[in-house]
């Protein structure tokens, strides 16, 4: 099943990665080749080059798997920043797919078209036979290339921690601050085998990992059978959910409006290692609570929701249901 998540695909964060270290070993090398004696030059450009061309190798496919896979990729705005904070970080993503693409492609035509080739790890690809007929057309390309180079690689490095800075602040914001989860908190139900790490957050112990709770079982029916009194909320998230960690806040500050008399009970199921039961109850966007009232699934909250919006149903659905028992 394909969620209109806000989770990245498995695929798109391995391509993700497998673009970002060679990239940064790009940056790195040449950065570090200016800084360099005469004579140390040439070997750090070469593996400059090297690394440029499997850069170019691993960004082409995953360019075209963007272009194909767009809901692996239909990252919503997080909830917590401004619009012109949102505008500037996809303006600098939009910009950083630029600098993947063009420098690499830069780099390969500068070789190829000036005739010295593309070094490769200790071989090189033979670069264009130069000709009288070809000589100035290709020269010139070349210069181009390395014009557009030079321009697009003195200024574009700069997007590169600019993009790490931005994904380390908002982890801090989101995991080490907001999801306060402890490790000792766990729930095992007696004779099942279900084992349910309970969401809250942590007094006097400040954490700043981010600890997935999830509900591990094979049963759901079960579970919901196991609570027969009382309010359970169900939330499905998935891995690399960046609103799903923001709603974790929400519901811990849920559970502390709520108060220790209504015992208000909050799991969460990773949605990827259960399909099956995203695709049983319809879940077509994460993060997605289900509000449990006596076993029954009585409402279905779909995105980031506010703390006092959970609230309120919760307290209107209990309130309906002390109505009916009077």
């Amino acid at each position: 099943m394909s969620f209109a998540t806000s989770a990245y695909s498995v695929t798109a964060s391995y391509f993700h990665w497998f673009a970002a270290i060679p990239m940064i070993g790009c940056v790195g090398t040449v950065l570090k080749a200016q800084q360099s004696p005469k004579e140390e030059k040439p070997k750090l450009m070469n593996l400059h080059k090297s690394l440029g061309l499997l850069t170019g190798m691993i960004v082409a496919p995953r360019v075209a798997y963007r272009i194909f896979n767009r809901a692996a990729y239909s990252i919503e705005a997080l909830p917590g920043g401004s619009k012109a904070e949102h505008f500037l970080a996809d303006l600098s993503h939009t910009a950083l797919y630029g600098f993947m693409i063009i420098m690499p492609a830069s780099g390969i035509a500068m070789g190829y078209y000036g005739g010295k080739g593309l070094p490769f790890f200790g071989t090189t690809i033979p670069g264009v036979v130069k000709t009288d007929e070809n000589k100035q057309r290709t020269g010139e390309i070349a210069k181009q290339s390395f014009n557009v180079h030079k321009t697009v690689g003195t200024y574009g490095k700069y997007l590169i921690p600019l993009h790490a800075g931005a994904a380390i602040s908002h982890s801090l914001r989101v995991c080490g601050n907001l999801n306060i989860i402890p490790v000792n908190a766990f729930v095992a139900f007696e004779g099942t085998g279900v084992g349910i790490r309970r969401l809250y957050r942590s007094k006097g112990k400040k954490r700043t990992t981010c600890l997935h709770s999830e509900i591990k079982f094979k049963n759901f029916d079960h579970v919901l059978d196991t609570f027969h009194e009382g309010t359970l909320l169900v939330y499905f998230e998935a891995n690399k959910c960046g609103p799903c960690h923001l709603m974790k806040k929400e519901l811990a500050v849920a559970k502390k409006l709520m108060g220790k008399e209504h015992d208000l009970k909050i799991f969460s199921l990773d949605a990827e290692k259960w399909p099956h039961l995203g695709t049983r109850y319809g879940i077509q966007k994460l993060p997605c609570l289900l509000l449990v009232r006596d076993g029954v699934i009585k409402k279905r909250m779909e995105g980031v929701t506010e703390a006092n919006l959970i609230v309120k149903e919760l307290q209107r659905l209990m309130g309906t249901e002390s109505e009916k028992d009077q």
